[in-house]
């Protein structure tokens, strides 16, 4: 049921707890900036665990975590496929 998941989606978010955080950003992952299958609450839960993430690792390697965060999610191949897109 999406609304337990979702409780315990926000307590790891809020947990304190690094590798909590990250778990909810894998679980939501779309691999994509496209977010169409995601539903509003999903969406919302997702940029929240990934801005606490990306700013706890800019913390540690500095401003080119959400590069590297990107590239661990897979986002960033479909980031380049959607930029490049000539418009018509």
């Amino acid at each position: 049921m999406w609304s337990r998941r979702a409780q315990e989606y926000d307590q790891k978010i809020n947990s304190g707890k690094l590798y909590e955080l990250a778990e909810v950003v894998r679980d939501l992952n779309k691999k994509t900036d496209i977010i169409v299958d995601q539903s509003y609450s999903e969406r919302q839960l997702f940029e929240k665990a990934y801005e606490r993430l990306k700013s706890e690792i800019q913390v540690v390697i500095g401003e080119k975590a959400q590069q590297k965060m990107d590239k661990a999610l897979k986002r960033e191949q479909i980031n380049e496929e959607v930029h490049a897109k000539p418009e018509a």
